[in-house]
């Protein structure tokens, strides 16, 4: 409980800020998009919006490795998925994981590099086994980071909107639930249980009442879980 509250408190402390951070490094980017991606950058903002040319026009070297090794964390056995050192101004990602991981990893490196300056030689681990592991206030406020980063509230919100002709999908009505798996809401509760067993199939559908698109995650390039979880911060689902 002690450590719940200390996590919340750090979370109305810095949040705000962090926020602000993230919109301030996006409009900077875009802004410098031609300079950036070397007078061709993609049209859409989401696709400028790339951590790892951030992260060097930051000044940080971006480097891809097989392996930054296995580690014990409290007891459970996870495997480093990136590693940033601000005062070499290295960031290293492994490959071992796949690419809309090693891109949202990027995006935490780049939320260290951000609000963390001078936080020296720090990993980003990923559990390998099912097991809850306390997080550092600082891994917690690079996820915040990433997860704004890649995927914009209003961008989001719009393509949401888009492909479900809705500002928000509730379970509970039987036209959303025929529309989205041509089946009733209970039929739906049963084959997807729990909030988060549906959001990740509305993260990663492609289609809706007949109109076929790119899903959500596959658009942002990012995980299904990643999206998700997006998508439930939004309140964009109810289930």
């Amino acid at each position: 409980m002690l450590m719940a509250t200390k996590q919340a408190s750090y979370g109305s402390q810095h949040f705000f800020h962090t926020d602000s951070a993230v919109r301030d490094l996006q409009n900077e980017v875009w802004s410098r998009r031609y300079e950036l991606w070397k007078g061709n950058p993609p049209l859409r903002r989401i696709d400028v919006l790339e951590p790892a040319v951030a992260l060097e026009m930051l000044g940080y070297t971006v480097e891809y490795v097989n392996s930054l090794g296995e580690f014990r964390i409290n007891g459970v056995r996870s495997e480093a998925a990136g590693e940033i050192d601000g005062t070499e101004k290295t960031v290293k990602v492994s490959r071992r994981f796949f690419l809309p991981e090693q891109r949202f990893t990027l995006a935490h490196e780049l939320g260290h590099a951000v609000r963390h300056p001078n936080i020296g030689r720090m990993h980003r681990d990923l559990p390998l086994e099912h097991a809850g592991v306390v997080r550092d206030p600082k891994e917690v406020e690079a996820n915040h980071f990433a997860s704004r980063f890649l995927m914009p509230e209003l961008h989001v919100r719009s393509d949401f909107s888009q492909r479900f002709v809705a500002e928000r999908l509730d379970l509970a009505d039987e036209a959303v639930a025929y529309a989205l798996c041509g089946a009733s809401t209970d039929a739906v509760r049963l084959r997807y249980r729990g909030s988060r067993a549906f959001s990740r199939f509305v993260a990663s559908t492609e289609g809706f009442n007949g109109k076929r698109f790119r899903s959500l995650s596959s658009l942002y390039r990012v995980s299904v879980g990643a999206m998700a979880i997006r998508l439930e911060e939004l309140e964009l689902i109810n289930y």
